[in-house]
């Protein structure tokens, strides 16, 4: 029993479940726009279970020996080809006997893996092939991994960022009052942010880096002036290029809030769950709890292949469940 496990009425500490611990059985590919919470909910899950969280933009650049001042600089640049070539020699490298999994985050992870997936399927069938007439040529299996993105509405996403930019304009002045110089990679904030202001940089930067940068590199999955993170993206093979969506806000009312991150990540694990792609190693499930079923899930967020970015909201029987196999 936890020291700081809550007083009951009649003055004895009541009885606190400790929390389950899982561990990855396939790789993640955690993706999503900006202002969707990644980062906090990647820090949340590796603050539960201690799994390996990778940032995939800084995964890459470690990989190709570039140092942190030089980053900001290649970014700006337009290059991202060097730390989407280290995400997808991570997902190509991974087989069904990998135990070397980890959480991927970057906005576009779901596109990389995606896209070895269809590599991998189409080596899967030469590797049959071959071993049609050769004894020595391994089974090749598929890749390990799923993807999940990480959604919110657009008047949440500019609310996070503008916090987040203000946040950081205001650590800067304060630094600067002290004294203190700014990092090499740093981008000085020079006027007080305004949502306003926050809202026409990130659309500006979506727009242009989607075009400029994205596009060129990834042309079978992402269009000149198309939307890099729309549901209705497809594999070859007529399975969805994004496995599984998590809402990080909802709508009560009239009213739209966040979602807290515990129950985000809550949310997260039931799902993985019940999709394999985690299991327990601590705890017994709660015997209410079936994880083939994932029966006490959250709906999650249903779309219409129609009207792929209108939000459904029925039950998950009821509808088909964003999946990419």
């Amino acid at each position: 029993m936890s020291a700081e496990s809550p007083i009951t009425s009649n003055g004895e500490h009541a009885v606190v479940p400790e929390r389950p611990r899982y561990e990855l059985v396939m790789a993640i590919a955690l993706a999503g726009p900006a202002g969707t919470g990644k980062d906090a909910l990647a820090a949340e899950l590796k603050k539960r279970h201690g799994w390996k969280i990778e940032d995939g933009s800084s995964y890459g650049f470690q990989r190709r020996g570039i140092s942190s001042d030089q980053r900001y600089i290649d970014r700006q640049s337009g290059d991202h080809r060097k730390f989407d070539a280290e995400q997808a020699r991570y997902f190509r490298e991974l087989t069904p006997n990998s135990t070397n999994f980890m959480v991927l985050q970057t906005r576009l992870s779901h596109i990389i893996l995606a896209e070895e997936k269809d590599r991998r399927a189409k080596d899967i069938i030469e590797n049959r092939r071959l071993r049609q007439t050769r004894d020595d040529v391994p089974e090749l299996g598929p890749i390990p991994a799923m993807s999940v993105e990480l959604t919110a509405r657009r008047v949440t996403r500019i609310n996070r960022s503008f916090k987040a930019t203000h946040e950081a304009w205001e650590n800067q002045q304060a630094r600067l009052a002290r004294g203190e110089s700014l990092q090499e990679d740093e981008r000085l904030i020079g006027r007080e942010p305004t949502r306003h202001k926050v809202m026409r940089t990130m659309d500006h930067k979506e727009r242009t880096t989607t075009d400029r940068n994205w596009a060129p590199i990834h042309p079978q999955y992402i269009k000149v002036g198309g939307n890099p993170f729309s549901h209705a993206l497809k594999r070859p093979n007529g399975g969805r290029v994004i496995d599984l969506v998590i809402e990080t806000d909802k709508k009560i009312g009239n009213r739209i809030e966040n979602r807290t991150i515990e129950e985000i990540a809550d949310e997260f694990e039931r799902r993985l769950l019940a999709r394999g792609a985690i299991r327990l190693v601590s705890q017994e499930l709660p015997i209410d709890q079936d994880p083939e079923t994932d029966e006490h899930a959250p709906t999650g967020t249903i779309f219409d292949s129609e009207s792929p970015e209108h939000f459904l909201g029925e039950p998950m029987s009821q509808r088909e469940v964003v999946s990419g196999q």
